[in-house]
């Protein structure tokens, strides 16, 4: 994190050790760029009859949080915290005018579940990946003078990549031949839909139940000047006599980056997935690229768990 920027920020990002974990972890995120929170009361107004001034019912807090950090390799979404099983998030506040960046506050919130998990590999800046949260719990504010995460070492295991470290030879996209097309921009979205399972007796949800299918998106873009000798799109046949149900042609993505150290490869593979929409943009009269925009979409059964109970000790009573 950059030094002498603002006097009072985020200095770190954290997850529990273990989902039933409250206390302090003793490690951040790696590479962490940016971090947003938010949290939102439900508030509930009523009225009595004779009454001038409404009342108020305070309902669960929900709650957003979400960070963004330098990719350092494809991640199996079944295997990130806050996926088969509730998360907790802390994000460490300090001096950001300091020398060493030790922090002294912290909040943290708890019983979060991932939304979405967001690979950007743009090719003006880093490899970035995004990952976004929500819940229903209130959050912890904390002021401790002495939080135990290191905030001075600044020794990573890995180095940020960039456009160059996409495999283009180790990869493959369904109707393309990204050796005769120029890629100039590649996002891949997992979205998890979720629905909370509310039960007699007690304020929090019982439970997190996942909505199927589990969607991915990719998108990209390329230059119009390659529509013709990297496209196959479109190319679908089918009788105009017949009742055929299309459903378009369907392929595997196969994405590959290449670290900076080692020369270590990771992919990520993405199967059953149908182009869903194509757009043409730019080429106008003040002398902009003319670009073709193209979505694909997968809903592919990635392991993620149908049910996620959250802990017995939800507050219980008539609150």
């Amino acid at each position: 994190m950059g030094r002498n920027r603002v006097y009072y920020g985020c200095l770190g990002v954290a997850h529990s050790a273990t989902p039933s974990s409250l206390s302090i972890p003793s490690s951040i995120v790696e590479g962490v760029q940016s971090v947003s929170f938010s949290s939102e009361k439900d508030l509930q107004q009523y009225l009595y009859y004779g009454d001038t001034q409404p009342q108020f019912y305070t309902g669960l807090s929900s709650v957003s949080f979400s960070y963004t950090e330098i990719l350092k390799e494809f991640e199996d979404i079944a295997d990130i915290d806050g996926v088969n099983d509730y998360t907790n998030l802390f994000m460490f506040l300090g001096d950001d005018t300091s020398e060493c960046l030790d922090p002294e506050n912290y909040i943290m919130a708890k019983y979060l579940l991932l939304d979405s998990l967001t690979y950007d590999l743009n090719i003006d800046g880093f490899f970035t990946l995004e990952k976004s949260y929500s819940g229903f719990s209130n959050y912890i504010c904390s002021t401790s003078s002495a939080i135990g995460v290191p905030g001075c070492s600044s020794s990573t295991s890995y180095k940020p990549m960039r456009r160059q470290n996409f495999d283009i030879s180790a990869s493959s996209i369904p109707g393309t031949n990204l050796n005769n097309i120029a890629l100039t921009s590649l996002q891949i979205e997992q979205s998890i839909r979720r629905e909370s399972i509310k039960e007699a007796g007690i304020r929090t949800p019982y439970g997190s139940s996942t909505q199927y299918p589990v969607e991915t998106q990719v998108s990209i873009t390329i230059p119009t000047k390659n529509l013709y000798g990297g496209f196959t799109w479109g190319a679908d046949t089918f009788s105009i006599d017949s009742c055929e149900s299309l459903s378009g042609s369907v392929g595997d993505i196969e994405l590959t980056i290449c670290s900076p150290v080692g020369g270590t490869n990771s992919t990520l593979s993405i199967t059953d997935c149908r182009v869903k929409s194509i757009n043409y943009a730019g080429g106008d009269t003040s002398g902009g690229n003319q670009n073709i925009s193209v979505s694909l979409t997968s809903s592919y059964d990635p392991g993620i768990e149908p049910l996620i109970e959250f802990p017995s000790d939800a507050t219980t009573g008539c609150l």
